[in-house]
């Protein structure tokens, strides 16, 4: 069982079960492993919240903003960050831990952080698209507000529809 096993087991019983949920005896549990093998990666449950809530940044939004550097044009990136954006609101992983950030500090901390760098990087693609730092503050805000809101409405809005609505975002905000 390698370490990068329990940090996905670990946000997989987040997103399913809950932070409530997160435990060392329901990890083990859902791996079908013993407490020793956890311990051989995590010293306790803090040091594993840690490394998951890094690994989580990581995943969901350092790769994210690293693979969308590698592509071509500006309108290209702010496409695919979008599509990856929209692919992941499938999972109710981000929901999950936005509610848990609502309880705990730490997961707050990591919440804020990690929007932070999402808006940053929104503000970075939308000022070279639009030229005007003021707007794209704005706009920046605006796109990933939507993106959030998504998340949370309930029913969800089905995915072809989440699809247009960012495709009308990018057209109207750049005609």
């Amino acid at each position: 069982m390698t370490k990068k096993s329990w940090l996905k087991e670990g946000l997989d019983v987040l997103a399913n079960l809950g932070a409530e949920k997160l435990t060392i005896d329901t990890l083990c549990s859902q791996l079908g492993v013993t407490k020793g093998s956890f311990y051989h990666h995590f010293k306790n449950r803090e040091n594993f919240i840690e490394n998951l809530l890094v690994y989580w940044e990581e995943v969901n939004t350092l790769a994210v903003i690293k693979l969308s550097e590698g592509l071509g044009d500006t309108r290209e990136k702010i496409k695919e960050i979008t599509s990856i954006a929209i692919a992941s609101m499938s999972s109710s992983l981000e929901v999950s831990i936005r509610a848990w950030a609502l309880r705990n500090n730490k997961a707050r901390r990591f919440q804020e952080r990690v929007d932070q760098a999402r808006l940053d990087y929104a503000r970075k693609l939308w000022a070279e698209l639009l030229g005007n730092g003021e707007e794209a503050e704005l706009v920046s805000r605006l796109y990933y507000s939507t993106f959030v809101g998504c998340q949370e409405i309930m029913p969800p809005i089905p995915e072809k529809e989440v699809y247009a609505m960012f495709d009308l975002f990018l057209e109207k905000v750049t005609a």
